[in-house]
């Protein structure tokens, strides 16, 4: 429980420390493009159907679309690119297929369910995760929304024909007429040169909205329904269109084959000598040689510290392309395909990762990495990607560990009264600190920035998981929601501006302070803060039905000109039914609120502003 005694105290320091930090000065920070981690998956470009298969008219493209939240199978298009839209009717509800095929796949999409619709996403044609308005529903199955779909046999006893079937985790279904996101890994079943299966098919992990909801479901055979009976090692992509209107875009996949990497015939130099860089290869000499059956530094050298090495081997590629390679090494090292260097690994220091981009033809290449070992552990992996390749090690001789045994999370799950717990927590990509989080017994819960001071985020269903905070050295101290959350808009919640189209300020000015909460008699927090001559509360509960979120602003003051800001995003857009989509990712409704640029969302506080966030 909080000490409330010293709540306000911390919290003016606090403030102060933020107006001297430079994180949240008025100056814009540039951000640098983030380094290339994986190779890219490959979009289908939704100008026309020309990727797919299918033999009816309810498919079309489109520029956008818009559901309603609360009409059943309403689904409006606008013209243009870039959504892919099926509108069935009673005569035209064809299945749509990729005119490719695939087996091992990462798959990733956007999708859109009008209230009530339903569909489904065929991996391979035969194996279904489920599409579904599954919105709000407090028990789900396997044929809500991201379940994996039954089996069926029809020549079972009634009531035993369908069999299988897994439901998702939890229930990461947004309302009706968001956009919602699946992120999929799925593993081809194998098969042996005489057609017989050796391993079924697997949905290695599935994420919907963010969160794991599956992970290592194998699947014995075809799910209901599926375009193909027999099970094979390829098949197209196959999503349903006889059940109700959905809509797609920023569909990407990778499609793997099994096709890999090789690295024989591999010597290595030893050298002793303790170095806190990478030395000149060129001029040392080696006190040992030898040949391995593996990139392994352990079997290269019995020393524990100071000491060099330098494999080398032949590299056969058997795809022409690009490779991406990705060098973990404590401490450094530097790696060479064709006297070409393709990554340099300092460390920086002790275990650093780097990676490096090549083209590479079919055939074989000369392939050297460089090493040293100063002090502490010894680690050296090398792992690649390439077209049609999955991400692996190369040459790798993996340590056989004993596991060890799992203790149990640290889970508030169960909430009889409203809790509050202090730790960190993720907000768009940023470990946030000064972080209050809440868990309402009511299911809706929320993380407050005690730095701004402002709402930044917030989920459903179970609470927290504070494993992190608590178990080991609890380094990363994160608090973990138990579904899929919504990242809010952070920074000054409120600002005086001479003018509705004034830029909002990026800095907390000299005369705001944060005065720290208070706890009601429903033990539900209530913020307080004071800006120019206003006194402020920012209240935040959960809707009478538990859907959503109602934050009510109230102020005491005669400063005409402030504004409270409730969202900023790359796109804002109202809608027919009054409510204002936030990036198609949520939903605010609220009276008299301001829309500026289709990127700002604004209200002047009068005596009290009051709205709602719906997801």
């Amino acid at each position: 429980m909080i000490n409330l005694k010293y709540l306000s105290l911390f919290c003016f320091c606090l403030v102060i420390a933020c107006k001297n930090d430079p994180s949240v000065d008025s100056k814009k920070e540039v951000k640098e493009p983030k380094p290339l981690t994986t190779l890219p998956l490959k979009k289908i470009d939704l100008v026309d159907l020309s990727e797919f298969n299918t033999e009816g008219t309810n498919w079309q493209i489109g520029g956008a679309v818009y559901a309603d939240l609360n009409t059943e199978g309403a689904l409006e298009v606008k013209e243009g690119t870039g959504v892919l839209i099926n509108k069935p009717s009673d005569t035209e509800k064809a299945n749509i297929t990729t005119i490719w095929e695939h087996g091992d796949i990462d798959l990733e999409l956007d999708f859109l369910v009008p209230k009530g619709s339903n569909s489904g996403i065929y991996l391979q044609g035969r194996y279904e995760l489920q599409i579904l308005d599954s919105w709000g529903k407090s028990t789900i199955d396997y044929s809500d929304c991201g379940g994996i779909y039954q089996r069926w046999d029809e020549s079972k006893p009634e009531g035993q024909k369908g069999y299988e079937g897994t439901p998702p985790r939890v229930n990461a279904s947004k309302a009706p007429g968001l956009w919602q996101h699946f992120r999929i890994e799925f593993q081809a079943p194998r098969f042996d040169k005489n057609g017989v299966k050796t391993q079924n098919a697997i949905f290695k992990k599935v994420f919907q909205n963010g969160f794991l909801i599956h992970e290592n479901v194998e699947l014995t055979g075809p799910t209901r329904g599926p375009a193909f009976a027999e099970e094979s090692a390829t098949g197209p992509l196959f999503i349903q269109g006889d059940h109700g209107p959905i809509a797609f875009k920023h569909i990407k996949y990778k499609a793997y084959t099994q096709d890999q990497l090789s690295l024989t015939d591999i010597t290595y130099e030893f050298f002793d000598g303790k170095d806190d860089k990478l030395p000149d290869f060129s001029t040392l000499t080696p006190s040992k040689t030898g040949e391995l059956a593996f990139l392994n530094v352990r079997k290269a050298s019995d020393q524990g510290d100071g000491y060099r090495l330098r494999f080398k081997g032949k590299l056969e590629v058997p795809v022409a392309g690009e490779y991406l390679f990705t060098t973990r090494i404590d401490d450094g090292g530097e790696l060479f395909i064709d006297g070409k260097s393709i990554v340099f690994n300092e460390g920086d220091p002790g275990y650093g990762v780097a990676r490096g981009l090549t083209n590479l033809t079919v055939g074989t290449h000369d392939f050297v990495i460089t090493y040293y070992q100063e002090v502490w552990g010894a680690n050296l992996v090398v792992e690649y990607e390439g077209p049609g390749i999955i991400q692996q090690a190369l040459a790798y001789d993996k340590p056989v560990r004993k596991d060890r045994k799992k203790r149990p999370p640290i889970l508030k799950n169960k909430l009889t009264t409203p809790e509050m717990v202090r730790a960190f927590v993720n907000h768009e990509g940023e470990k946030k600190t000064n972080i209050l989080s809440i868990g309402d017994p009511k299911g809706v819960h929320y993380s407050y920035d005690l730095r701004t001071p402002n709402l930044i985020k917030t989920w459903k269903g179970e609470f927290a998981d504070v494993t992190k905070m608590w178990q080991g050295r609890g380094e990363p101290q994160l608090l973990q929601p138990m579904n899929f959350a919504i990242d809010l808009t952070g920074g000054l919640p409120v600002a005086a501006l001479k003018s509705e189209s004034s830029n909002w300020p990026s800095f907390i000015p000299d005369d705001f302070k944060f005065n720290g909460y208070e706890v009601g008699t429903d033990n539900r927090p209530i913020f307080k803060y004071h800006y120019k001559n206003s006194q402020f509360t920012d209240q935040i509960l959960p809707s009478v039905n538990g859907n959503n979120l109602v934050r009510t602003i109230s102020k005491t003051g005669d400063d005409s000109t402030i504004y409270f800001r409730l969202a900023a995003a790359e796109k804002i857009e109202k809608l027919p039914n009054g409510l204002f989509s936030i990036n198609g990712a949520y939903y605010i409704k609220g009276d008299d609120l301001i829309l500026r640029d289709n990127k700002d969302l604004i209200a002047k506080v009068n005596d009290r502003l009051s709205y709602e966030i719906h997801w």
